[in-house]
């Protein structure tokens, strides 16, 4: 049997080269963008150069080059996030002035007697000063292409950090919506059973399997990202039997599902919390409610409508009301944004919730 120690270790070393070999790779790929690229950008200008404005010949031309991507680097590497970033402006124009000038000195003196300017096949009247400004030019641009590809690039860094913020942030937030939607069903679900327990003893126990489904989909199934609708619809069937079971099969509810539901997906636990608070408050009087529960898919889309007669019992009952439509509406713009319909009518003592999603 192996040392648990060893074990330990292997496993370590093994992470650790893992990790090496991936920052590696990252490196290896950073250094060959970096190549591929120059490289390109070289062989374009040399090409240029030589057949259409200078004449110059390839050990100057490497020499000016290898200037240019000193100050490039100089740039991209030191100056900008070493004193730009940390918001050193004095540093930062200072630093960049002496780079600049201190290689055009350099440049000027690896070019002198490399290559002449011709334009019309004709030499130029005064090839030092032309000479002295291309080189300025071109030192100029490989600086502000370092500048601006930096800035360009902690743009696009932050950009993707803060989007990664705010997914966690909505991750987190949704976590905690669901997380309050399960207690409170469980809570009142208990309630239920327990107050059919005292009514009806001896259907308590079918109750409570009806019942157990409902907590098993909520425990294992609630956390995914999507849900079948249709393994939604079954948790909805468990839950209305159970209803039917407490008011011993009188129940005034109309229930209807339509379309194509087989493959359609939806968030989970998005529709039972409504139809729970419907049957919650909607169902004091038995003699004088009503709920209409309506599930349709059509060209792509659910539309979902439930409405029920009010009948709150206390002024807690009131208040505690909108907790899970609140819940809800926060979770369906979290996941749908501006591509969802989510409308309540509160209306004399008729209360209805409409829902239209898309399909995921």
């Amino acid at each position: 049997m192996p040392d648990l120690k060893t074990t330990n270790l292997t496993g370590s070393v093994k992470m650790l080269f893992q990790s090496l070999v991936q920052k590696i790779m990252g490196n290896i790929k950073y250094i060959g963008t970096h190549f591929f690229t120059w490289l390109l950008v070289l062989a374009i200008n040399y090409i240029l150069l030589k057949y259409y404005f200078i004449k110059i010949d390839l050990s100057g031309y490497a020499l000016i080059w290898l200037v240019y991507l000193i100050l490039f680097y100089i740039s991209f590497s030191f100056l900008v996030p070493v004193f730009l970033f940390r918001k050193r402006i004095f540093a930062f124009i200072t630093g960049s002035i002496i780079s600049v000038c201190a290689l055009y000195f350099i440049i000027q003196a690896i070019s002198e007697n490399q290559f002449k300017l011709l334009y019309d096949n004709r030499t130029v009247n005064n090839p030092e000063y032309d000479r002295s400004l291309l080189l300025l030019y071109g030192l100029l641009l490989i600086y502000l292409a370092g500048f601006a590809i930096k800035i360009v690039l902690k743009i696009k860094k932050d950009e993707e950090k803060k989007e990664e913020i705010l997914d966690k942030r909505m991750s987190t937030e949704l976590l905690y919506l669901k997380q309050q939607v399960n207690p409170h069903f469980l809570f009142n679900t208990l309630n239920n059973i327990y107050a059919l327990s005292i009514k009806s003893p001896e259907i308590t126990p079918a109750a409570i399997l009806k019942v157990s489904s409902i907590l098993r989909y909520a425990l294992y199934k609630s956390d995914n990202p999507l849900a079948l609708l249709k393994d939604e619809i079954e948790i909805i069937n468990s839950y209305i039997d159970f209803q039917k079971m407490r008011f011993k099969n009188s129940l005034p509810i109309t229930y209807n599902v339509s379309g194509p539901i087989d493959d359609f997906k939806i968030e989970p636990f998005i529709l039972l919390p409504l139809i729970e608070n419907a049957f919650k408050y909607g169902m004091v009087n038995i003699n004088d409610t009503f709920i209409d529960i309506r599930i349709t898919i059509n060209s792509g889309k659910l539309k979902f409508s439930i409405s029920n007669k009010k009948s709150y019992t206390t002024e807690s009952d009131l208040e505690h009301s909108g907790i899970g439509i609140k819940n809800i509406r926060r979770r369906l713009n979290l996941l749908y944004p501006d591509c969802h319909k989510f409308k309540i009518v509160d209306k004399d003592d008729i209360f209805t919730v409409f829902m239209e999603l898309p399909k995921k």
